[in-house]
């Protein structure tokens, strides 16, 4: 057996791991900026008008309108474990969690109002394609 040959798994492994990571990271936080993107701008419908309290409320299986902004605000990222990172509304805010919940799912008095899954959906390729880039 040779006895010049160097074993460096090790470091390779630690490497690749990271590399890893910064690929989940980076497809995680194109993910949430997406989603902050696709929600309706100011203007749009959704935003209070024409100077009342009226709001505009969103139709089932649309993208909420933005009514005050607080569901869009809380849109974040965070790292559970080694390369697995988690999207969603509530991330390090556990309070907009049931509502962000039953907008996505429904309520019992309410339709569905997706706003992560479209986004997920739409961005599935690109996503596939950040997490599997070169790590080495």
């Amino acid at each position: 057996m040779a006895s010049n040959v160097k074993w460096h798994g090790r470091r390779v492994k630690a490497k690749v791991q990271r590399g890893l990571d910064s690929n989940m990271r980076y497809a995680a936080e194109y993910l949430a900026s997406d989603i902050r993107v696709n929600f309706p701008a100011s203007g749009q419908a959704g935003t209070r008008s024409g100077g009342g309290d009226k709001a505009n409320p969103s139709a089932p299986g649309e993208i909420p309108h933005i009514q005050t902004g607080y569901l869009r605000r809380n849109i974040g990222v965070e790292r559970r474990r080694a390369s697995v990172y988690r999207v969603g509304t509530g991330v390090g805010n556990k309070e907009s969690v049931g509502y962000a919940l039953a907008l996505e799912k429904g309520a019992r008095n309410m339709a569905a109002r997706p706003y992560l899954r479209p986004g997920l959906k739409r961005n599935r390729t690109k996503l596939r394609r950040i997490s599997t880039r070169k790590v080495i």
